[in-house]
């Protein structure tokens, strides 16, 4: 089974946003501009390419989560 791991993860989120470099530290709402849609469109891109399933409350994720912080959330629950 494959693993993410935190590049292929910013790898991910660079797809859904024109910030030209991503640190991990972007707030995905504030920094990024990615919506609400596009945060589950990355969910679900996840759980298909690394066999895993992530709990809807990651759906719900609130502006100020980061980068890093939602990685560190998905590894947490399976990824």
């Amino acid at each position: 089974m494959k693993r993410l791991n935190k590049l292929k993860f910013k790898k991910i989120v660079q797809k859904l946003t024109v910030v030209p470099v991503i640190t991990g530290e972007e707030k995905l709402v504030d920094d990024l501009y990615i919506d609400s849609l596009s945060i589950i469109s990355l969910i679900v891109n996840v759980e298909k390419n690394y066999n895993i399933y992530l709990p809807d409350d990651l759906l719900s994720v609130n502006h100020s989560v980061t980068v890093n912080e939602l990685f560190e959330l998905i590894n947490s629950k399976g990824g």
